[in-house]
């Protein structure tokens, strides 16, 4: 960055809409994108309510509650990129299970303007229809654990099929999976079609709170029939051989 575009930035960290201004002009600029990360985090640390994140790639801003786990979720999807995974054919359809705040939808919109999003919050017991009641928290926000209650539950859970049929689909190409845990749960159905016919598939596991979750996830993707990724970021990340033997003929 030139002396001249420095000296047009207010260095007062605390002047969130000079550094935006001029991210808008050197949007590639990693020393002004971490500025203005410092600067988010202050206003996390210290305001309560919604603020704002404006980033050059995207044509409007994302909002943020200061004290939450929002801005370490930004920073996982828009930061660490790990939802950038190489995929041969763009998705039509990208089901989002544990949605959060919207950041990976945001994200896969940009990435795939073309594509329909479905997103799922809360998402932790997709594996069954019930009635779920909160019983724990990890992360703060971000991190839910719900389990199955009584009918004095408040929120509504569905299968994943049901889910795709409430939304007139019939599969899903892209699946991103964030659920705290209950991954071991969904992923119990090793045949599931929902699964099984993805194009990609990617499962965020969480091993150190509820063991055995990525060996779970692993047994519903033999290495025959899809590539599998040992990690991605966090990520288990699979991709389906069939898609990728009919691209090549």
């Amino acid at each position: 960055m030139s002396e001249s575009n420095l000296a047009r930035v207010d260095p007062d960290p605390h002047d969130k809409y000079a550094l935006e201004t001029a991210l808008r002009r050197e949007p590639d600029n990693a020393e002004l994108r971490a500025r203005y990360r410092a600067t988010l985090e202050r206003i996390n640390r210290t305001t309560l309510g919604l603020s704002t994140i404006v980033v050059p790639e995207l044509s409007y801003p994302l909002y943020f509650r200061g004290g939450s786990s929002d801005l370490a979720n930004f920073d996982q999807i828009f930061g660490l990129k790990e939802l950038s995974v190489p995929l041969a054919r763009a998705p039509a359809r990208v089901l989002d299970l544990g949605a959060y705040v919207g950041y990976a939808a945001v994200y896969l919109a940009h990435l795939y303007p073309d594509a329909e999003i479905v997103c799922v919050e809360p998402s932790p017991s997709n594996f069954k229809s019930a009635r779920l009641s909160v019983n724990g928290h990890e992360l703060g926000d971000w991190g839910a654990h719900f389990t199955a209650g009584n009918e004095d539950a408040v929120t509504q859970a569905w299968p994943v099929d049901e889910i795709l049929r409430l939304n007139g689909w019939d599969r899903a190409d892209l699946i991103k999976c964030d659920v705290e845990g209950t991954e071991r749960e969904i992923f119990a159905d090793r045949g599931a079609r929902w699964h099984q016919e993805a194009q990609c598939v990617t499962v965020e596991t969480h091993d150190a709170w509820i063991p055995n979750c990525l060996s779970t996830v692993q047994a519903c993707f033999p290495e025959d029939r899809f590539d599998r990724a040992a990690k991605y970021g966090r990520l288990f990340v699979v991709t389906r051989l069939m898609s990728r033997r009919r691209r090549s003929r």
